[in-house]
C-alpha cells in the first residue's frame, strides 16, 4: 500500500473511530517546526481541543507492520488521558510574553508557511524564530510557536518581540562544554566525579582540554540551544574561550558543535567539517530536529556569524558571474560593466 491509498484509508478509519467516541475528524494546517507532512485533526465532543495527527508518521508506523485499525482505534482512546494533562494556555499578553518568550532556530526553506506574518531574523539559510514557553510539567516542556494571530494578541513591535526573545534566550544559559566530555556524561565544568576513576578521567579530560578539537553549544535545559547562534553575547564568549574566530556546526535545533579554526588541519578543513554535520543529520537527527547541511563560521573583528559556501558552490557563482559579464560585453561591445 503506498502513502496515497494509506493515506485515503487510515483517515476513512480514524473517522469511523473518532465517531463512536462522539468526536470528529478535520483537516488541519498546524503551525508545526519543519512539517513535512500532512496531518488531519481528531476534534473532541465539546470542540475544546483539535488533536493534529501526522500522516507522515502514522504511515511510518504502518511500513514497520502496525495495524491501521489498532493505530486508529489507539489515537481516539488516547485522548482523554492526554487531554487531561494538556496546560492551560495564558492569555498572549505583553506581560506573559516578557517572561515566556524565547528564540528557536529553523531551518528557512522548510518552514516558508510558518514564517508568514511572524517576526524572524534571516541567517543565511535558517530563520531565529520566536517562541512562547506555556507550561513545564513530568512529561517536559510545553512551547508553542508564534503564530500571526497571537502575534497582533501581544501589542507589541516586530523589533521588541525578537528584543525579548533574545535576552530570555541569554538568560537561559550560554554552555561551552568539550564534546568528549559530553560524551562522558560530564557536562558542567567543575562538577567532579565521586569514585576514583570518574575524578581520574576528569583530570584527563582537563589537561586535554587546550587541544579539543570539538564543543557542544546549547543552553542550562538542553533544549532549542541552537537559537544562541543569534546571540552575539554567546558568539563572543566562545570567541573569549578559544581566542580565535571558530566555526559552528548546526547538529540539531538543540545544540550546536563549535570548532576552533586552529584545529584545522591537513586530515580536517571546511568540507571535512560540511560531512560531518551531513552525516548526524541523516543518521543522528530527526526530521523535527532538523537544522541545516551548512556549516558557519564567526569572525571576531566583523562580529558576524555566516554561512560558509562550499567549493563547488563558490566555483559556480564565479562562473555565473563571468557568463552575466561577458553577455553584457556581447551587448555592448568594447565595454564590459564591472
Amino acid at each position: 500500500m503506498d502513502y496515497e491509498e494509506f493515506k485515503a484509508m487510515f483517515t476513512k478509519m480514524l473517522s469511523e473511530a473518532a465517531h463512536r467516541a462522539d468526536m470528529t475528524v478535520t483537516k488541519v494546517n498546524p503551525a508545526v517546526i519543519n512539517k513535512e507532512s500532512d496531518y488531519i485533526g481528531v476534534v473532541t465532543k465539546d470542540e475544546k481541543y483539535t488533536i493534529n495527527v501526522s500522516l507522515e508518521e502514522e504511515y511510518r508506523q504502518f511500513s514497520m507492520g502496525r495495524d491501521i485499525g489498532e493505530m486508529s482505534e489507539s489515537i481516539v482512546k488516547g485522548i482523554a488521558p492526554y487531554i487531561s494533562e494538556v496546560p492551560v494556555i495564558p492569555p498572549y499578553i505583553k506581560d506573559i510574553a516578557e517572561s515566556n518568550l524565547y528564540l528557536s532556530a529553523v531551518n528557512a526553506k522548510m518552514n516558508k508557511e510558518l514564517l508568514k506574518g511572524i517576526p524572524y531574523k534571516k541567517l543565511d539559510d535558517l530563520a531565529i524564530i520566536p517562541r512562547i514557553h506555556i507550561a513545564e510539567d513530568r512529561f517536559g516542556q510545553a512551547n508553542i510557536t508564534l503564530t500571526e494571530d497571537i502575534f497582533k494578541d501581544l501589542k507589541l513591535t516586530k523589533e521588541e518581540v525578537l528584543e525579548i526573545a533574545l535576552a530570555n534566550t541569554e538568560k537561559q544559559g550560554i554552555n561551552i562544554t568539550p564534546l568528549s566530555r559530553v560524551c562522558m556524561g560530564i557536562y558542567e565544568k567543575g562538577i567532579i566525579p565521586d569514585d576514583e576513576a570518574g575524578r581520574e578521567l576528569f583530570e584527563i579530560l582537563e589537561e586535554e582540554q587546550e587541544h579539543e578539537m570539538m564543543y557542544v553549544m546549547t543552553n542550562d535545559k538542553k533544549a532549542e540551544g541552537a537559537a544562541l547562534m543569534a546571540s552575539n553575547k554567546a558568539m563572543e564568549r566562545a570567541y573569549d574561550r578559544f581566542g580565535e574566530n571558530f566555526y559552528v556546526l548546526p547538529s540539531s535545533r538543540h545544540e550546536v558543535m563549535l570548532v576552533p579554526e586552529s584545529r584545522l588541519c591537513d586530515g580536517i578543513d571546511e568540507d571535512a567539517l560540511r560531512n560531518i554535520v551531513k552525516d548526524v543529520n541523516v543518521n543522528a537527527v530527526t526530521k523535527k530536529d532538523y537544522l541545516s547541511d551548512s556549516i558557519y563560521r564567526y569572525d571576531h573583528k566583523t562580529k558576524c556569524l555566516s554561512m560558509v559556501d562550499s567549493l563547488e558552490k563558490t566555483i559556480t557563482e564565479d562562473v555565473k558571474v563571468l557568463n552575466e559579464r561577458f553577455d553584457q560585453a556581447l551587448k555592448s561591445p568594447g565595454r564590459l560593466v564591472k
